[in-house]
C-alpha cells in the first residue's frame, strides 16, 4: 500500500515538473526537475510558515485524541459554525 502511495505521488511530482526521472546503470533516478526551485521557494513564504504553525497547533491540541473523540469534537466545532452562518443568512433574508 505505501509503494503504491509513494509511486503515486513521484508520478504527479513528475507531471508537474517538480521531479525529473531518468534511467541510469544503478536503476531508476530522480531528481529536481525544472519547477523544483520555485515550488521550494513557494514553501518558505509567509503563508506556508502560518499554515504550518496551525498545523503543529492541531497536533498538539488533537494528535492523542481517538478517533472517534476528534470526530465528536469536529461535530461541535461544525454545529457552531453552522449556527454563525445562518444567523447572518436569515437576518438577510427577513427571517426574525
Amino acid at each position: 500500500m505505501r509503494r503504491g502511495l509513494v509511486e503515486r505521488g513521484l508520478l504527479l511530482m513528475v507531471s508537474k515538473g517538480l521531479v525529473s526521472r531518468h534511467v541510469d546503470d544503478s536503476g531508476i533516478v530522480f531528481a529536481a526537475g525544472d519547477f523544483a526551485e520555485t515550488f521550494l521557494s513557494s514553501l518558505t513564504s509567509d503563508y506556508i510558515r502560518i499554515l504550518v504553525d496551525r498545523a503543529a497547533w492541531v497536533v498538539r491540541e488533537f494528535g492523542d485524541l481517538p478517533d472517534a473523540d476528534l470526530k465528536a469534537r469536529v461535530g461541535e466545532y461544525f454545529e457552531q459554525w453552522i449556527e454563525q452562518f445562518q444567523a447572518p443568512q436569515k437576518s438577510l433574508a427577513g427571517e426574525q
